[in-house]
């Protein structure tokens, strides 16, 4: 599947001299995240802005009263990472999620002609389960198959900066919370980190960070009690959850609960990408 067949074609854009308080207007009035930032003289895409960017400058809101009417320009993000329009789905899922990216916008020839986000990348695997349905139970593969089988596992009362140092180490977005007994309790992602953190990848260092942060435990940042997915279920079980919840990923988890890997929409993606080519090794990205 190619990123074009997917693509949101009409993009809400802004100029890079408008306020950021239009950026956030526009996004409001959209139910967007995502804004791609134009150059005044040929409309060229010259950075992005996020709903995290609005998120950030709240921060410095009351320190700097005229925050929010100073251009966009100052807040967005760039050089633009982007994808061509002919590019495979699975190489936008996966440079979303290295990249830690909430979208691309699809450029040909220079010119914006769409924009794909995480969401679209997720609700493209509603059609992908289909031809699966239609086989014996025993040849669909099963989760297993494709799970990343070495997933970080913390405990409850592990200290947050001591995952986040983890899984910036591991380059991944996602980190499992298991009980003595290794079941699954809780899931922790690159966003909860950010949360109770800030930026992961920046200013981990325990002497730069009050001592109530350096003190976080994981049991206040964890999603608890998660979904988790077992390891023989067929691959079309956990596109059904990811459709369904539209969460990045699941445990992987035997018969006793215990975990035994993690499996992300880009697990799911690399696997059908791979059997509409014939083969190909399947590639993680957690």
């Amino acid at each position: 599947m190619k990123v074009r067949d997917v693509m949101q074609k009409h993009v809400t854009t802004i100029s890079q001299d408008e306020s950021l308080a239009l950026a956030q207007q526009l996004m409001l009035w959209g139910g967007i995240r995502h804004l791609p930032v134009r150059r005044k003289p040929d409309g060229r895409v010259v950075g992005i802005i996020s709903e995290r960017d609005v998120l950030r400058a709240y921060k410095r809101a009351a320190a700097e009263p005229e925050l929010f009417a100073r251009p966009v320009s100052e807040f967005m993000t760039t050089p633009v990472e982007h994808i061509h329009p002919d590019a495979e789905l699975a190489d936008a899922a996966a440079d979303m999620a290295t990249r830690k990216l909430g979208c691309l916008p699809v450029i040909e020839v220079g010119a914006l002609v769409g924009i794909v986000s995480v969401s679209d990348v997720v609700g493209s695997l509603a059609q992908y389960p289909a031809d699966y349905r239609k086989r014996p139970v025993q040849d669909v593969p099963s989760v297993a198959s494709i799970m990343y089988p070495e997933p970080i596992a913390v405990h409850e009362d592990d200290r947050v900066i001591a995952l986040a140092q983890r899984m910036v180490g591991a380059g991944v977005r996602h980190a499992c919370v298991v009980d003595g007994e290794g079941s699954v309790v809780g899931i922790v992602s690159d966003r909860d980190v950010r949360r109770g953190l800030g930026d992961p990848a920046r200013g981990l260092t325990p002497e730069d960070l009050p001592q109530a942060v350096r003190e976080l435990r994981v049991s206040a940042i964890m999603t608890q009690d998660p979904r988790t997915i077992g390891q023989d279920a067929p691959i079309s079980a956990v596109v059904t959850l990811f459709i369904s919840t539209r969460y990045g990923a699941f445990p992987v988890v035997d018969e006793r609960e215990r975990l035994r890997g993690i499996v992300s929409y880009i697990d799911v993606l690399k696997h059908f990408e791979s059997q509409s080519a014939d083969g190909g090794k399947t590639q993680q990205s957690v």
